[in-house]
């Protein structure tokens, strides 16, 4: 049953991705989504916090890095101790993010629309809470 879980899943992003990925959104690499959505959720992270979080060598977390700031979506200040180099997403970042997240929620609940009929915000909120169980489990086996 996971593995058809896992399918599904695989699938569902493949066509967020793809299809479903808003023209006006700078598209990005696997791994510059992985940093971005991690910096995000952990503003003033340091890239080895983000390393580690991602799976990412040091390497290609400076490779990745460069990438993003380049693009004017990540930037780095100094921390409390001028030593320590934080992450954060800029406001270009958040507007982005926020773009494509709406666009894939509309994705979503039109598909659903034509297969059957929306869901009940109980179930939605029960299928992101295990997603979510998953996404934390896999990150914790990095």
């Amino acid at each position: 049953m996971m593995e058809d879980v896992a399918d599904a899943l695989t699938s569902v992003a493949r066509v967020l991705l793809g299809a479903h990925f808003p023209r006006d959104a700078v598209r990005l690499t696997p791994n510059e989504v992985a940093v971005l959505r991690h910096v995000h959720r952990h503003p003033g992270a340091t890239s080895g916090e983000t390393a580690a979080a991602t799976g990412l060598q040091r390497s290609n977390l400076s490779t990745t890095l460069r990438s993003l700031e380049a693009s004017g979506l990540v930037e780095r200040r100094h921390g409390d101790d001028a030593r320590t180099v934080c992450l954060h997403v800029t406001a270009a970042a958040e507007a982005s993010m926020q773009s494509v997240r709406q666009g894939w929620g509309r994705a979503l609940e039109d598909a659903l629309a034509r297969n059957g009929g929306p869901v009940s915000a109980s179930a939605l909120e029960t299928l992101l809470a295990v997603v979510v169980r998953m996404e934390e489990g896999l990150a914790a086996a990095l």
